[in-house]
């Protein structure tokens, strides 16, 4: 009995909104409506499964391919075989909600269609035009697909979505519609407050379209050249979305893992701070529910080992022994910027960039109040006062190989690779690291005032 009354209530609800359409619309959109209303009772009679029947023109693919998405993932949902002209793709298992695709071996479109209310359907392709037999949403789409082919303008088009999307707002059909609005003004200028005005971040079911993931990549992607003002500027954009998606849905949980994924990566300080905002704002307050035990152990050591390389972060003085086994110390250091450099005498990306350092250096070590503390991460003493004598460096010169320094350089600093470069202050801060030569050298002039 109280299937009924929902049922009733439900259809009700929608004949009522139907008539108020077709008053205020075109004869068109109200067509439209009927497709949604259709849609929408079926929910109450639709079985577990899904068969989706396909009929087209003769071709000589033999195979088709149901295939979807979630999030940045293509999915390959199922196959069929051609026979006299059509391919039905049947199944007894779950069919998500979302979009899909039906292609060939060689990943050309077929037709794409919406899996919401419908799961039982004959889809027909003839010539250039489609019908769905017994699934009015996926008329309804292929509809509007018509429709927004054949209006001219820009404006125009804006138009149909808007009007099409009010039918019914929170149905799949219109927020997947609604998206069109972004590929239709792509000049349109985007702020952190206004570019998911046009997506509905609360439904879940938005991850099943490919569109959607490039929408969170394009958000994502602007940055800064200003380090600092870089990462102000995507710690905003993740409050943000995470007010517009709860950080426990599936949305919130698989775009957590994402960006965690997408910020865990080596030589970029900017992207380092994110890592480490997003663990101490949402993985230490128990939100990352996608870690095992293991997992978040090894992030944990890994924002641990970042955190301290991150901008202002002030590192111990350095202190190793040189060519005559004495001491040089980053602490007798009195310049305003010293430029830590870590090279081995065996790695030739080190033999070239160390005497354009060196250049550098020599002009303009005193205009730009600049010293280099080179530390040389090798064991051959030999081969690395070969590479002093050739290349004439003058600066501060180091040696692993000398002795033991006064704490691991190799581990404190997270060296992967060679050379590796920091730029710290007189305070010993980190500014930047892992820069190139030409990024070093802007920095040092325009702190320097020198024209």
């Amino acid at each position: 009995m109280q299937h009924f009354q929902l049922y009733y209530v439900f259809y009700k609800t929608l004949c009522n909104f139907a008539r108020l359409i077709k008053k205020v619309m075109n004869r068109h959109s109200f067509v439209l409506t009927l497709f949604i209303i259709g849609s929408s009772l079926m929910l109450f009679s639709q079985p577990k499964g899904y068969k989706i029947k396909v009929l087209f023109p003769p071709t000589t693919d033999e195979l088709l391919y149901l295939k979807g998405s979630c999030g940045a993932e293509t999915i390959l949902v199922d196959s069929a075989k051609i026979s006299k002209n059509q391919a039905v793709f049947k199944n007894k298992a779950i069919l998500q909600d979302g979009y899909y695709e039906i292609v060939n071996a060689k990943n050309e479109l077929y037709t794409d269609l919406i899996i919401d209310f419908d799961r039982d359907f004959t889809i027909i392709l003839n010539k250039g035009d489609k019908t769905a037999e017994g699934s009015p949403e996926n008329q309804a789409f292929f509809e509007f697909q018509k429709v927004l082919n054949r209006t001219e303008t820009v404006d125009e088009k804006e138009r149909y979505i808007e009007r099409f999307i009010q039918i019914s707002p929170e149905s799949l059909l219109s927020h997947y519609c609604q998206m069109n609005l972004y590929k239709l003004n792509p000049e349109k200028e985007l702020t952190i407050d206004n570019y998911f005005d046009d997506v509905n971040l609360q439904d879940f079911r938005m991850l099943r379209h490919p569109f959607f993931h490039q929408l969170v990549i394009g958000y994502f992607s602007e940055t800064l050249s200003n380090i600092h003002d870089n990462i102000h500027l995507q710690e905003n954009k993740i409050v943000h979305f995470f007010k517009l998606c709860d950080r426990e849905s599936e949305i919130g949980q698989y775009y957590l893992q994402w960006m965690i994924q997408h910020f865990n990566t080596d030589g970029n300080s900017s992207i380092d701070a994110v890592l480490v905002f997003l663990y101490d704002n949402y993985c230490q307050e128990g939100y990352c529910h996608f870690l095992s035990e293991n997992n978040a152990r090894l992030l944990k050591n890994t924002v641990t080992r970042k955190r301290r390389l991150l901008p202002d972060a002030e590192v111990p003085v350095l202190s190793a022994y040189n060519s005559c086994h004495q001491i040089e110390s980053t602490e007798k250091i009195t310049k305003k910027y010293t430029v830590l450099w870590f090279w081995d005498p065996d790695c030739e990306d080190c033999l070239i960039e160390t005497p354009l350092l060196h250049t550098l250096y020599m002009e303009h070590a005193t205009d730009y109040d600049f010293e280099v503390f080179a530390v040389a991460i090798t064991e051959d003493t030999t081969r690395w006062e070969n590479n002093l004598e050739q290349m004439q460096l003058t600066w501060m010169n180091t040696c692993y190989g000398m002795g033991e320094p006064n704490y691991d350089f190799v581990d404190y600093f997270d060296l992967l690779t060679t050379p590796a470069s920091f730029l710290i202050d007189d305070k010993h801060k980190i500014i930047m690291h892992h820069f190139s030569l030409d990024e070093l050298e802007d920095f040092l002039k325009f702190h320097a005032n020198i024209e």
